[in-house]
C-alpha cells in the first residue's frame, strides 16, 4: 500500500460509493473500474470493499 496521505481518503471514498451504489448500477468489472477512478492498488480495493461491506451491516 502506498504511503501517500491522500490513500486513507482515496480508499474511504470509494468504500462510501461501493456502499451506496447499487450492485447493478456498477460497472462490471467493477475492480478496473476502482483503480482508475480513485486511483488504489489492488490491496487498497480490498479494504475498500471490506469498508463497504462494514458500511452496509452498520446500516
Amino acid at each position: 500500500m502506498s504511503n501517500n496521505n491522500i490513500t486513507p481518503f482515496r480508499i474511504e471514498a470509494a468504500a462510501r460509493w461501493l456502499a451506496k451504489t447499487a450492485y447493478a448500477n456498477r460497472p462490471k468489472p467493477v475492480l478496473p473500474f476502482l483503480r482508475d477512478r480513485f486511483c488504489l492498488s489492488p490491496a487498497e480495493i480490498v479494504l475498500a470493499i471490506r469498508r463497504a461491506n462494514e458500511q452496509r451491516r452498520r446500516q
